[in-house]
């Protein structure tokens, strides 16, 4: 069996250590002392998307939070008509569990996609009685929800990226109009960002504060929009064409995301995005729309959706491989 030995820097000298090679996650170089070359672990192709535990709750247009293995189901609808849902649930990894209720129930809320199962928001969304647009920030955890500061613009159905004290949120319905309009939340209030380029509701949306996506789209007078917009922190300017959908799920970096389901038509086609164009991989197991997404390109997570209130969970894992350098 081959040797393999990590390099360490000790006193200004390079120093070999006995290991084994590391092939179960990427970013790791070694050297194989048998064929005598370096060895590094890498993400290449595409990844595998899986079924694993189920909703409690189906439901769609709700928000999710959190990473593959951590994530926070928060909100939504159920497939009856202005069904509003308060459900919160967190998943393990293989199941999910039921947690506090959301103080206003609402569907097409937005988040903060990198917050964590103790450090979440939601923000937005459309409430009882009759699709009314809220401006509500409710902020998670782990413990519970409480109210953070209102939206300068209430919506549903709108995009965001971020943490817990570093979110953004950007475009949605404020009825029958949409907007370009862009804020920012410092763990306290929102403030103004740069508008979007164009009016944009019921989009893809991930990254972080300074660093985010907005993808595809409902727009006007372009029905469907194809564009992707990258965030600076400042203002938004023209990305990779992602081509015309809108209602799918999102996750990962502005430089490193996939995007996945959504409508027009409703199929499971997935797309990486490596900060200038989009490339297709493999397929939603199931293939569903109206879905958030969290996680990492290479380790995503969807769950519920439409048709109907599904319950299905779907992950997206890719494996390293092994590069000679």
């Amino acid at each position: 069996m081959a040797q393999f030995v990590n390099l360490t820097v000790a006193s200004g000298s390079l120093e070999l250590v006995n290991t084994t090679e590391n092939t179960s996650s990427a970013g790791y170089m070694w050297f194989d002392s048998v064929s005598g070359s370096f060895k590094y672990s890498a993400y290449s192709g595409s990844g595998v998307w899986s079924t694993s535990g189920t909703l409690n709750t189906g439901r769609r247009l709700l928000a999710g939070i959190g990473v593959q293995n951590a994530s926070l189901a928060v909100g939504g609808g159920t497939s009856s008509l202005l069904c509003y849902c308060n459900n919160t649930e967190e998943y393990n990894g293989s199941s999910w569990s039921n947690g506090p209720v959301i103080s206003n129930a609402r569907f097409g809320l937005s988040s903060s996609p990198k917050g964590s199962t103790n450090s979440g928001l939601v923000a937005g969304g459309a409430e009882p009685p009759v699709d009314v647009k809220s401006s509500r920030t409710e902020e998670y955890d782990g413990i519970s929800w409480n109210n953070g500061g209102n939206l300068s613009t209430a919506r549903n159905y709108l995009g965001g990226a971020g943490t817990q004290n570093s979110t953004l949120a950007f475009g949605g319905c404020t009825g029958t109009p949409r907007t370009t309009a862009t804020e920012e939340y410092n763990g306290t209030s929102w403030a103004s960002g740069g508008a979007l380029p164009t009016v944009v509701a019921v989009h893809g949306g991930t990254g972080t504060q300074n660093a985010a996506l907005s993808i595809g789209g409902l727009s006007s007078p372009t029905p469907i929009l194809s564009t992707t917009n990258e965030y600076n922190g400042t203002s938004w300017s023209a990305g990779g064409t992602f081509g015309a959908k809108y209602g799918m799920g999102a996750a990962g970096t502005q430089n490193e995301a996939i995007a996945f389901g959504g409508l027009q038509p409703n199929n499971g086609a997935a797309k990486e995005y490596d900060g200038a164009a989009w490339t297709t991989v493999n397929s939603l197991s199931s293939a569903r729309y109206y879905i958030p997404g969290t996680g990492t390109q290479n380790a995503a997570l969807t769950f519920g959706g439409a048709p109907g209130s599904s319950t299905t969970t779907q992950e997206y894992t890719k494996a390293p491989c092994i590069v000679d350098l």
